[in-house]
């Protein structure tokens, strides 16, 4: 019997390459990813890699804990809007690199006793799960939306907490200040509360949360305090 000949279709895929640099995809962002732009008032382009594809991180947005944040787009009359800016008196490179590693707030914020990326994922991926600890031992779960080296911006929601943020989505982005090589800082957030608590958490996030990081943040980095009335 004549022999036929076997052609094999390459299934290598066209522009398989990565860039080099740039902003990070979107590879493993979950389903509540659509949260994110619903909730923020700060869009940032993302360039996707060539020959990447959106996907779905391993199990995906399930709740686990006692609330499941980002459960839906949906704007109730208890959404709570905050919006904490601060000057940081040190060049915008240097703040950015404090805060573009996810998993770094353990090291500087007063309130996070430890922290990890789950799956070992590169902690600048987006789409990568930080489970951390507070000082009171509660356990949270944060995934990263964006992230831009460009705009010096991110952007990441609560998957699991205890507190009750649900679809709690918050957006952090560094702008230079030229006159003086300074910084400023813009922290901001989106989250629905049960009735009654609007107030409470406004608090606790506004000023435990970002104005204590804002602190941290100067004391990790050798800073002088902000000037009395200031973040």
């Amino acid at each position: 019997m004549p022999t036929l000949p076997l052609y094999v279709a390459s299934l290598w895929p066209a522009g398989h390459l990565s860039h080099k640099g740039g902003d990070q995809p979107s590879a493993d962002l979950s389903p509540i990813s659509s949260v994110g732009e619903a909730a923020l008032s700060v869009k940032l382009p993302i360039s996707p890699r060539v020959g990447e594809m959106a996907g779905r991180p391993e199990g995906g947005a399930k709740e686990r804990g006692a609330f499941g944040s980002c459960d839906h787009p949906k704007r109730s009359p208890r959404w709570v809007k905050i919006v904490k800016s601060t000057i940081m008196e040190a060049p915008v490179e240097a703040v950015w690199e404090v805060l573009r590693d996810f998993n770094g707030h353990d090291q500087w914020h007063p309130a996070v006793a430890d922290s990890h990326i789950e799956r070992g994922q590169p902690s600048d991926k987006v789409g990568c799960v930080r489970r951390f600890h507070l000082a009171d031992g509660s356990e949270l779960r944060e995934q990263l939306l964006t992230m831009s080296d460009i705009d010096m911006a991110f952007s990441y929601c609560l998957l699991d907490t205890p507190i009750p943020l649900l679809n709690y989505v918050a957006h952090v982005r560094l702008i230079p200040v030229t006159d003086g090589d300074m910084t400023f800082w813009h922290w901001g957030s989106r989250f629905d509360t049960p009735p009654g608590r609007e107030a409470e958490l406004q608090k606790q996030v506004g000023e435990e949360i970002y104005e204590g990081g804002f602190h941290a943040v100067r004391a990790f980095m050798g800073l002088a305090p902000a000037s009395q009335g200031g973040a």
